[in-house]
């Protein structure tokens, strides 16, 4: 989720409930790392006039048509960010700032690959509470000149994916078929890990890799897997990052506000602490939330593993079947992953059999979707949150009955959504939200196997009881009596 003060937050919901609340602010700098920079292009382009917090602004941003989007394909591990063009009239009537933007752009100053930061804010609001809400890179500029508009065309940052990684092998010498490149690490690590590695091979800068995130999937999830590559040929970061790791791994990788390339897993490691959570009140009532199944579904998962070089012969077949699913569709829609770089001997089949697991509880029957339209604090989603929604009006005959309004056809209470796709119309603070029911996540939890020397579990501290797997009794039960640590 996108961070924002809670003055930001209390602005946004005052912004909700208000129905005569002026449009939000937009700030669009170039070339600065902050508000306060004194680097970059020195114009400050803003949709309101606030020369009372910042002296360099001019309010010649039009904030209407402005929108950012983004969406993720989960099961494939990618992402995508949409281009973003922001429209700014190209000076106002003073003769001192007649075509000023391009007037620039004549006196020497170049936009294109220029870092482009959007700042939200409110009226009222302090320069220190404007939320970074989305950070790009100028791709080119366009000029209307009937309406006196300069137009910027702002892209992610997925231009400095496109080198190649594994260049050379472990001698030294390029890396070919007759050298190949042995990789052995662990997929997440931030520091040695295979995507930071990938990442950074191909020249991309670290200062975009969230290694938050990376170190998140890698201490909580990943922790005893390790991979191992034989790379034949230097592949394309990106495309190697994308198929290799993220979507082997049940991942998906995305840009976050602060343009940096972040990751998540769709395997939980926890029950998951909602983002937001919505009620009848902040979905827009032009789009009732009625949910609709979902086309795919999966009954039947293979993983293949142990591959050679060129992904083929695997060693290692994992397969598994998921009944509910076989005996309403058949065998019509199987998924299959052949890894290149998952071993058996190395935490394979202890991930395949998590990855079944999982697509068969996100995917195994055809899941819901809603795509309600949230107020301003939604502006704070990105990809891969999680909202918990309770709502009167929701057709509630599809949910789990305990998600249920009881004695009714209407209402759900506490279901658990996964944001897979926004897109943010700043100038109205809405978003329509796509969202994807995983409510099987809110009893959901990985535990890690007990080292040496663990006491047994009447005996372990608090820490250790919510942290390790335990040896339990058939009934899986503890024997105090306490419910066992069971794998998923």
């Amino acid at each position: 989720m996108i961070s924002a003060t809670s003055n930001w937050q209390t602005a946004a919901a005052v912004y909700q409930a208000s129905a005569s609340a002026q449009q939000p602010i937009l700030l669009l700098t170039i070339g600065k790392a902050s508000l306060s920079d004194s680097g970059g292009y020195p114009r400050i382009l803003a949709s309101a006039d606030v020369s009372g917090l910042l002296s360099n602004s001019y309010p010649w941003v039009l904030i209407d048509p402005v929108e950012l989007a983004q969406s993720v394909n989960d099961l494939e591990g990618s992402s995508n960010l949409s281009d973003v063009s922001v429209p700014c009239l190209d000076g106002d009537l003073l003769p001192a700032n007649a075509h000023a933007i391009t007037g620039d752009i004549a006196g020497g100053y170049s936009f294109p690959g220029k870092t482009a930061i959007l700042w939200l804010g409110f009226a009222g609001l302090a320069l220190a509470d404007f939320c970074q809400i989305a950070t790009m890179i100028v791709d080119h500029t366009d000029y209307e000149e009937d309406g006196n508009v300069l137009t910027f065309s702002l892209r992610d940052n997925a231009l400095f994916l496109n080198g190649f990684c594994f260049i050379t092998a472990q001698n030294g010498a390029l890396t070919g078929s007759n050298n190949p490149c042995i990789v052995r690490a662990r997929p997440f690590d931030a520091g040695a890990g295979l995507v930071v590695t990938a990442l950074e091979d191909a020249g991309f800068p670290s200062s975009l890799i969230s290694l938050t995130s990376l170190a998140y999937l890698d201490q909580n999830i990943y922790f005893d897997l390790n991979m191992q590559f034989e790379v034949s040929y230097p592949p394309v970061a990106k495309n190697w990052v994308e198929n290799e790791i993220m979507k082997a791994l049940g991942c998906v990788w995305y840009w976050n506000a602060l343009g940096q390339f972040s990751a998540y897993s769709l395997l939980p490691a926890v029950p998951p602490t909602p983002a937001l959570t919505l009620g009848q009140d902040d979905i827009d009532v032009q789009t009732f939330p009625s949910p609709i199944e979902s086309q795919m579904y999966t009954s039947a998962f293979t993983y293949r593993m142990d591959c050679d070089s060129q992904g083929q012969n695997a060693g290692t077949i994992f397969a598994d079947v998921y009944p509910p699913a076989e005996a309403l569709y058949g065998f019509a829609q199987a998924r299959a992953i052949q890894s290149r770089g998952v071993r058996s001997a190395l935490g394979g089949m202890r991930l395949a059999h998590l990855m079944a697991n999982m697509i068969f509880r996100r995917y195994g029957l055809k899941p819901l979707t809603l795509k309600p339209r949230g107020f301003a604090p939604c502006l704070r989603l990105e990809v891969g949150d999680k909202l918990l929604i309770t709502h009167p009006q929701i057709p509630n005959g599809k949910f789990p009955a305990a998600l249920r309004d009881a004695g009714s056809n209407l209402g759900v209470t506490g279901t658990l959504w996964e944001v897979i796709g926004t897109r943010k119309q700043l100038a109205g603070a809405t978003v329509d939200i796509d969202l994807l029911h995983v409510s099987w996540q809110l009893a959901t939890n990985s535990w890690e196997i007990a080292p040496d020397a663990t006491p047994a579990y009447t005996s372990a501290s608090s820490l250790q009881k919510s942290t390790y797997f335990f040896v339990c009794g058939s009934n899986n039960k503890y024997s105090n009596g306490d419910p066992a640590h069971t794998l998923w």
